[in-house]
C-alpha cells in the first residue's frame, strides 16, 4: 500500500518528523521518497536531511507539481 507512494509534508516540525521516523521505520518507504518543505528553517531541513535523508524542498509549488507527474 504505502510501496513506491512519494509524501511530501510541509512544515518540518515534530509531527513531521515522527511521521517520517513512522514511515521510514516500516522498511517500505525509502528517505529518497520523502519531501519535505519548511518555510522558514533551512537549519531543521537540513537536519532533517541529515539524519533520515529525505528530500528538503525549498519551492513547494514546484516539489508538488513534480510529485504529481
Amino acid at each position: 500500500m504505502l510501496a513506491g507512494k512519494n509524501f511530501f509534508f510541509i512544515g518540518a516540525g515534530n509531527i513531521c518528523e515522527s511521521m517520517v521516523k513512522g514511515l521510514l521505520s516500516t522498511g517500505i518507504v525509502r528517505p529518497g521518497e520523502i519531501w519535505v518543505s519548511n518555510r522558514k528553517n533551512a537549519e531543521r531541513l537540513n537536519f532533517l536531511r541529515n539524519y533520515y535523508g529525505i528530500v528538503p524542498v525549498e519551492n513547494k509549488s514546484d516539489a508538488a507539481s513534480k510529485l504529481m507527474s
